[in-house]
């Protein structure tokens, strides 16, 4: 078994996980040639990429998140940070969200689109992937800062 190294070349080198994630497509692609008989095994299958080491997330404590919900109060964009930290949405999911997703009565909101930047324009777009199309429950806090804001 050989242990695949992160590549290095012009300076700049790729995260134990970006190589994990070339190993797995170099993997598929050359496992469907040998379905397909034109090579007689799988060379990807005797490498074993990286480890990777997921970074340590430390929360907030609950004082934290008191204070930034005070500093919020007062801001513009205050409720939208709220609803962010609670919910665990990407901040171009919320940027777009509409109230048409978000149902108070049932204490949801439904992602069904993002906002992304290219080329610095705003592009409205689904989620990549079928799970980022979601229902996320909204606590009756949360709920009641929505209700206030709209």
């Amino acid at each position: 078994m050989v242990t695949l190294s992160q590549p290095q070349g012009n300076g700049t080198t790729l995260s134990p996980r970006s190589v994990a994630y070339v190993c797995s497509v170099l993997g598929i692609a050359l496992g469907e040639a040998v379905r397909l008989e034109l090579l007689p095994a799988n060379p990807v299958s005797r490498i074993r990429p990286p480890k990777q080491n997921p970074k340590k997330v430390e929360s907030l404590t609950f004082e934290q998140e008191q204070a930034i919900d005070e500093v919020g109060r007062d801001m513009r964009l205050g409720v939208l940070f709220s609803v962010l930290r609670k919910t665990g949405l990407r901040i171009g999911e919320a940027i777009g969200l509409r109230w048409e997703d978000v149902d108070l009565e049932n204490a949801t909101l439904s992602v069904h689109r993002t906002m992304s930047e290219i080329n610095g324009r705003m592009i409205e777009g689904p989620p990549k992937t079928k799970a980022g199309r979601r229902e996320i429950a909204l606590a009756p806090q949360t709920v009641e800062m929505l209700r206030c804001q709209r």
